[in-house]
């Protein structure tokens, strides 16, 4: 997300982009937030509890749900997206009253 901010410096909302990592054969779709100059790929994201996160390996290997809404993007695409270099880390948690946790 970062290098397609790069790109279209423009952009200032989030969305659905479609991504080719360097050492990936294959591109996927990732939803991207673009904030203070950066670019962040979103991981996991959970809104309201409509998707089950309680499953096996394979759902948490290839990612579940929908990129609109509750979902998780899957360890073998995190693993493509991370395996190319240092990458910085940004967690924000918000409990179910709103709240803001950085």
């Amino acid at each position: 997300c970062d290098d397609i901010l790069r790109q279209q410096p423009t952009l200032v909302t989030q969305g659905i982009f479609r991504i080719k990592p360097r050492l990936s054969s294959e591109s996927f779709d990732v939803q991207c937030i673009f904030e203070n100059n950066t670019g962040w790929t979103v991981i996991q994201q959970r809104i309201n509890g409509t998707i089950d996160f309680y499953r096996g390996w394979d759902d948490y290997k290839n990612g579940f749900g929908d990129l609109r809404s509750e979902f998780w993007l899957g360890n073998e695409k995190i693993h493509q997206l991370t395996n190319q270099g240092q990458y910085l880390l940004h967690i924000d948690l918000k409990p179910w009253d709103g709240s803001l946790r950085t």
